[in-house]
């Protein structure tokens, strides 16, 4: 289809995330739905290229966005026209679309015509950029200083900030009047900054200020909200997504995977202030997207006394043009994780030469000679595919195995033998851990496995699924061994079970003595918990409380029986929230008109499949649309605790 495997929008990874989770007949009744609103099947395709999300959307999905465009009084081929020219506006809700739509052509009295012929206007945030622009055009047109032909939609809201201040506010500047009202009829975000940090009398009076510099200061306060003003007003509903989506234009699905990781619940903490920052050194939006998507903690950092001076000195290196400084600290943002200039400047060199290989800069606090080793190196890695992430935190942490030379060599000879993937990171794993092993420690490590009855072969294999299986020590892995013993297993199905999950030999032997604890305490045998584990190991790893509740809601609440339970130990993994209490709540409900029969269907049959094959076997089968309606209303409700009674 066309789609550039070097983009950093993720339009290419997503096509192939699109395309790879739905299947031909789907695809086509997809693309039906959108042919019954009136789109080709060209079109289709061609919004898809900026979009891919476009082709996820249910009918359900694109029928309530053309509910909620209808209703504001667009025609359906306005509908089909604003999808085509921006498609993500089929991903905005219906609440946003409204609000904004509302503002456009009721208070500021655009037609609907202009939204229709600019319609990424409904992706701009309303606080940063349409309210404020939009209360100085108001204010132009109150005091006749704007032509008589209302400036367009898209050549108030389309243009960059500086863009807009230099059309309609700084070309006031020589009329000190007009000028201050111009940034009071946007006081949230203008006056409030200049006024704090000047004073307003200051402000209006100070004549030796330079055009220039007033226009990088208005810039820069219009470029940062108030941000705790803004949650503040919007309370509990103002979440890191909504932020994500409405300032970085994130898709919902990656600005509610980056929520996970950040809180703005502290006070003080100023995101818009970060990206400002940003901006005001150059980076792209596209960059800025990428840093924070990458290391999303820098929107907690104080803007002007923790990101600032990092950003400045950075900025100041020797050497360092503004497109490379931005192209280094966008590839690598956690660059600005590091403390102290000394560090923050030899790992800006590092990572400049591996993007770039320019010459290394010498540093007096480290050996010339161990520079050189870690560029080349790393520059060898590099060269066999090792991503860049991985080459940034083999520079960057305390424990090095690029330092050597000889010992390098050896190490990457032997990972590369064993067959592993340069692009994993199991490659550096395995470099790590077999660079700091001699010989004759490996040698030992792999005795200790055969005598438990492992072979040469299985040790290996074990090693290439978690590299730091040869970490432990010998005592440790017998310790492991003896205690899954414990568990009820025969020294061949403890064997069997580290060679598919070695990974289970870091767990220690009070969590399994636990995990035995429990199981038994909720009546499980000590056979059947041997039986589980033998199923689904991953159950050693599970909480008591974990296992505890989903026992007790599966056993009590539903009147599965243990052994059900111990058919199927999956369902320890399942999400109670998501899958287990809306699933069960359509059973009960099936069960209680008697649609299901005597016998409560299995375990497995309810809970093991996907939330597509239960909708179609226990929901979308009944010919009663009311029915379907109301099974449906019982699966999609949110479930805090408990089942529908």
């Amino acid at each position: 289809m066309g789609f550039d495997p070097t983009t950093t929008t993720l339009s290419f990874v997503g096509a192939l995330h699109m395309l790879c989770g739905l299947s031909d007949k789907t695809i086509k009744a997809r693309v039906k739905v959108c042919k019954r609103l009136g789109f080709t099947v060209e079109e289709v395709w061609t919004i898809f290229k900026k979009w891919p999300i476009f082709l996820g959307l249910s009918e359900k999905n694109i029928a309530d966005s053309v509910k909620t465009f209808l209703e504001l009084g667009f025609s359906r081929e306005e509908f089909v026209m604003i999808v085509k020219r921006h498609p993500q506006c089929l991903g905005l809700s219906a609440e946003l679309v409204k609000k904004k739509t509302e503002f456009l052509v009721e208070e500021m009295n655009w037609p609907l015509k202009a939204v229709v012929s600019h319609p990424q206007v409904l992706g701009y945030s309303m606080e940063k950029r349409m309210v404020p622009r939009c209360n100085v055009i108001k204010a132009l047109m109150s005091k006749g200083l704007l032509e008589s032909v209302f400036p367009s939609l898209s050549f108030v809201l389309a243009c960059t900030n500086e863009m807009f201040l230099e059309r309609y506010v700084m070309k006031h500047d020589d009329d000190e009047q007009v000028l201050a009202e111009l940034m009071d009829s946007s006081v949230d975000l203008l006056m409030l900054t200049i006024v704090g940090t000047f004073g307003e009398f200051e402000f209006r009076q100070n004549e030796s200020m330079r055009s220039t510099e007033l226009q990088k200061l208005v810039f820069s306060a219009y470029s940062k909200p108030s941000f705790s003003s803004s949650a503040t007003t919007k309370g509990q509903n103002f979440t890191v997504s909504t932020y994500l989506i409405e300032s970085l234009g994130f898709t919902p699905k990656l600005a509610e995977s980056i929520s996970k990781k950040v809180s703005f619940n502290d006070k003080g903490i100023n995101p818009d202030s970060v990206l400002s920052l940003f901006r005001s050194y150059g980076f792209t939006e596209s960059q800025i997207s990428t840093i924070i998507t990458d290391y999303p903690k820098l929107l907690l950092l104080d803007a002007e006394t923790s990101l600032a001076p990092k950003l400045k000195f950075l900025h100041s290196m020797k050497g360092a043009s503004t497109s490379e400084f931005t192209e280094i600290v966008s590839t690598v943002p956690k660059l600005l994780g590091k403390r102290g200039d000394k560090t923050l400047s030899v790992y800006y060199d590092f990572v400049r030469d591996v993007i770039h290989k320019c010459q290394v800069l010498s540093h007096s606090s480290l050996a010339q000679g161990n520079l050189e080793n870690k560029i080349r190196n790393v520059t060898a890695l590099r060269e066999l595919g090792v991503p860049q992430r991985s080459l940034f935190h083999l520079l960057v942490s305390r424990y090095q195995p690029v330092c050597g030379k000889e010992r390098f060599q050896e190490s990457l000879k032997k990972v590369v033998e064993k067959g592993f993937d340069p692009t994993t990171s199991k490659f550096v794993q395995a470099l790590h851990v077999v660079y700091q092993l001699s010989d004759r420690t490996v040698e030992e490590k792999v005795d200790v496995y055969t005598r438990l009855g492992f072979s040469v072969e299985d040790v290996w294999d074990m090693f290439k699924k978690w590299p730091n299986s040869l970490k432990f020590s010998g005592k440790k892995v017998t310790q492991t061994f003896e205690t899954l013993k414990k568990c009820g297993l025969l020294d061949e199905e403890v064997v069997a079970l580290l060679k598919k999950n070695p990974q289970f030999l870091r767990v220690s032997e009070e969590n399994i003595a636990s995990s035995i604890e429990t199981f038994l305490g909720l009546g499980f045998s000590k056979g059947e918990f041997a039986m589980m584990i033998k199923r689904y190991p991953v159950c050693i790893g599970f909480s008591a409380e974990t296992v505890k509740k989903k026992t007790e809601f599966l056993v009590e609440e539903m009147d599965w029986s243990l052994e059900a339970v111990v058919s199927h130990p999956q369902v320890f993994s399942y999400s109670m929230e998501k899958r287990m209490v809306p699933r069960c709540n359509v059973i009960r409900a099936l069960m209680s008109k008697g649609l299901l029969g005597s016998e409560l269907p299995s375990v497995c049959s309810v809970l093991a499949c996907t939330d597509k094959v239960f909708l179609g076997r226990y929901v979308r089968k009944h010919d009663d649309m009311g029915l379907v309606a109301e099974l449906m209303a019982i699966f999609t409700r949110v479930h805090k605790v408990g089942l529908v009674q």
